[in-house]
């Protein structure tokens, strides 16, 4: 026997009652009542569902995914939908299912439905309450040192994540990066021999007295106890400075100098956003070993750091102008590179007040369409700055970029840490944003790579265009700074011309080679030259007018194309056309007396003689 319409309905009544009598007993507060309701609804679809199977295990599958999904809503909601179905099962079986199993479950939800009604209300508040104030900020104000928000860090893992030496707690006792542990220790002991201080008792009360806050530098939870994050601090600062030094000086006779690949990767993990230690710290074991820095040869320790910040990042000649009270307070490698792009721009400067906002731009056409447009590229070779873009009429002006293996590594990292840290001062992100939207196929990095902005040492330039598309993804920029803002309204509003379109298809369609611009000229000649001869009578004139025109734009025209280099077969044939060409000028023409000297003079005739021969034609007309 099936169920029938009416049997349903009669068990949606007798659960409703049963619901009812559950918040009268237990004494449930409206707002669970509403989600009773809730869960009686859902349990109404469930059976529908479940009576359509005949297997039990079926059955079973769906009941833990309701409880699965359901929970999201209440537990309430969730042992009350359970309970409701065990009811239709219960009642509505008809020797189908297993009652003994379906009684247990109901039983063990109507148990824990129970449990929750009839607990105490103060031990909830005391719950709670525990929970709240075990809360914390998981930023503090000095947070500088961040992980890779997963959204962008799962486009390329790698770029976040060093390859030879671990800086910092994040990565410290990765097995990968193990090797160079004890390479570390060597170069920390090294770092306390050269010292001037030469005692380890006075570096390590210098990285204890500091430990706290460079805690709160990170802004993940450091696992290691306060001896151990010692340990790690004074080790891998130590261990960078005396890599420093040894560049400086020129002690390259060590087993990482031997190798440029591990040298390359070792200054290359000194500028992840995650491989970082405050740079503090550096600064406070620097002049702790060389007190009399000033007085020694010893460098400054920003024109260290120097040493393994990427070329293109500052102008050549511009380190002998800074120092630690120019550039500001530095938060580590990473932010040091990025306060040197601002600080060698005309127009952007890091500020406490943050930028001024521009416009939300949302489209910004790409780079082989604003020319099609008639927006004309140059590379600006004047600019320090990267990313100091220019715009005059309508000329747009880049400085060029060097796109190598480390670009996207460095560009990703300084992007995240703009995310994280200072998101409306996010002037690099701004130019990574104009690049994704100036680049979209491999034709606009050929483009730029023709006009000079690009200088692509990857070969491919699909890979170029991957990179700048993919760095884009996921990036948040509430508005572009001003300077840009005004940049892209330029233009958009230049290609939203129609004239500058028109202009435009005309140079692509009619005037993109050679040839094509000759063959404009000549239909407009002729279409001109037509309209002329229209309003001539006189047959012999009008054929001396023809002959005439033909000759003057053969001798005119074609020396111009011959300036060009073509190929041979071309060649050939523009030769052939040229001698038909002069035996026929000679033969018509030879009683006109021209002059066979140069082409010039040759050109120069031709013109009077069309003249007198226009001046003819207008006095014939007239009698």
């Amino acid at each position: 026997m099936e169920p029938t319409l009416t049997l349903l309905e009669e068990a949606v009544a007798d659960s409703q009652e049963k619901i009812n009598a559950l918040i009268s007993d237990f004494g449930i507060s409206e707002s669970s009542g509403q989600q009773f309701t809730i869960a009686k609804k859902l349990s109404q679809k469930i059976v529908t569902i479940l009576f359509v199977y005949s297997k039990e295990d079926h059955i079973v599958k769906i009941l833990h995914y309701c409880k699965k999904n359901f929970v999201r809503l209440s537990l309430y909601c969730c042992e009350i939908t359970i309970l409701v179905a065990c009811l239709y099962l219960m009642k509505f079986s008809f020797g189908r299912f297993n009652l003994f199993m379906w009684n247990t479950v109901f039983r063990k939800c109507l148990i824990n439905i129970y449990q929750m009604a009839s607990k105490n209300p103060n031990e909830t508040v005391m719950e709670i309450k525990t929970m709240l104030e075990e809360g914390q900020p998981h930023f503090t104000e000095k947070c500088c040192i961040y992980r890779v928000p997963h959204n962008i860090r799962k486009f390329n893992k790698d770029a976040y994540t060093p390859e030879v030496v671990s800086i910092g707690p994040f990565h410290h006792g990765n097995e990968k990066l193990l090797k160079m542990e004890y390479h570390k220790r060597l170069y920390c002991r090294q770092f306390i021999e050269r010292s001037e201080t030469k005692n380890l008792e006075s570096f390590v009360s210098c990285v204890q007295e500091l430990e706290a806050e460079v805690r709160g530098c990170y802004s993940d939870d450091i696992k290691l106890c306060k001896e151990k994050h010692v340990m790690v601090i004074l080790v891998d600062c130590c261990f960078i400075l005396e890599f420093l030094l040894r560049i400086h000086f020129k002690q390259l006779q060590d087993a990482i100098f031997l190798s440029p690949w591990l040298w390359g990767f070792i200054s290359l993990d000194l500028l992840l956003i995650e491989n970082q230690v405050p740079f503090f710290v550096l600064d406070k074991l620097y002049n702790l070993a060389f007190p009399s820095t000033l007085n020694s040869n010893h460098p400054s320790l920003l024109s260290l750091t120097l040493l393994v910040v990427p070329n293109n990042t500052i102008p050549p000649g511009y380190n002998n102008e800074l120092t630690l009270s120019s550039v500001g307070r530095i938060a580590h490698f990473t932010d040091l590179i990025r306060k040197l792009l601002l600080r060698s721009s005309q127009f952007f400067q890091p500020s406490a007040s943050g930028r001024a906002r521009g416009k939300k731009i949302t489209q910004i056409y790409s780079a082989t369409k604003l020319n099609e447009a008639g927006v004309k590229f140059e590379v600006n070779k004047n600019d320090k700055c990267l990313l100091d873009l220019e715009i005059s009429g309508c000329t747009l002006r880049i400085p060029f970029i060097s796109v190598d293996d480390w670009t996207e590594v460095i560009l990703r990292n300084l992007l995240a840490f703009e995310q994280c840290h200072c998101i409306y001062e996010s002037y690099l992100t701004d130019y990574i944003i104009f690049f994704d939207f100036l680049i979209n196929a491999d034709k606009d990095v050929d483009f730029l790579i023709k006009k000079k902005i690009i200088v692509n040492w990857l070969g491919d330039s699909n890979a170029v265009a991957k990179m700048f598309n993919g760095l884009g993804v996921n990036l948040l920029y509430p508005d572009f700074n001003v300077q840009y803002s005004r940049i892209f309204d330029e233009l958009n509003a230049f290609c939203a011309r129609p004239w500058n379109k028109n202009v435009a298809t005309l140079r692509r369609d009619y005037c993109n080679t050679p040839w094509k611009t000759v063959a404009s000229i000549a239909g407009i000649f002729l279409l001109i030259l037509t309209y002329f001869l229209s309003s001539i009578e006189n047959t012999s004139t009008r054929l001396m007018f023809v002959l005439c025109s033909v000759d003057w734009m053969i001798i005119c025209l074609i020396p111009d194309m011959m300036a060009t280099p073509n190929p041979n077969d071309v060649v050939k044939k523009i030769e052939a056309m040229l001698e038909k060409g002069q035996a026929r000028f000679t033969k018509e023409c030879a009683s006109t007396g021209f002059p066979t000297t140069s082409t010039s003079l040759k050109k120069m005739h031709t013109l009077q003689r069309l003249f007198q021969l226009v001046l003819f034609t207008m006095e014939m007309k007239n009698c």
